[in-house]
């Protein structure tokens, strides 16, 4: 029989509480792809130097640790880098890190009317290129990860009121305040 088996779905908490009692599955996510897909769009260079999360279901015993340090040294033997989470904790992250900005995206594409696509430049390019995703793939994925999700789209809710709210009382050192801890953020992923 097998001996270990893992599984590379953006969603853990569903498919490791359905293999919580079998220590041969421990869960995985490499987190890594594009909005692309088909074989033509392949990249032999996916997964290197990207991070892969593996999810232990259930207790960790003996023969799932064994299984667990499986599963991360293949991920490692394809040059990712590889970290230890909970799946809840796993689920939580990513529906604020990889969910809704791929929810956002949507929602600035589905803003503009084809008309106007003349007048978009790299930033609307920049910001809604994962918009282009699966519809399929991305439903499933929000669909299965919906508590974590709608808490992360109630985050970006309460954000967006922050800007509306200064717009609205032209408060330029609280728009300034918004926009810089954000940019400060998206800076830290430049020096890694």
């Amino acid at each position: 029989g097998c001996e270990v088996v893992t599984d590379a779905g953006s969603v853990k908490e569903s498919i490791c509480h359905a293999f919580a009692d079998d220590p041969r599955f421990v869960g995985s996510h490499p987190i890594a792809g594009s909005e692309q897909s088909g074989f033509e769009s392949a990249d032999a260079n996916l997964f290197r130097g990207r991070v892969c999360v593996v999810t232990p279901a259930g207790p960790v015993r003996d023969a799932q640790a064994r299984n667990c340090d499986r599963v991360r040294r293949f991920w490692q033997s394809i040059e990712m880098s590889v970290t230890e989470l909970s799946p809840e904790e796993h689920d939580r992250l990513l529906a604020l890190t990889s969910h809704l900005p791929h929810v956002l995206a949507s929602v600035a594409a589905g803003c503009v009317s084809p008309e106007m696509l003349a007048l978009t430049g790299t930033g609307f390019r920049d910001t809604t290129r994962i918009a282009a995703g699966a519809a399929s793939v991305w439903t499933s994925i929000l669909n299965d990860n919906a508590p974590h999700c709608i808490a992360a789209i109630q985050r970006a809710e309460r954000r967006l009121a922050e800007f509306r709210s200064a717009l609205e009382s032209h408060d330029v050192a609280a728009l300034t305040d918004l926009w810089n801890q954000g940019a400060s953020i998206r800076r830290l992923l430049e020096s890694e």
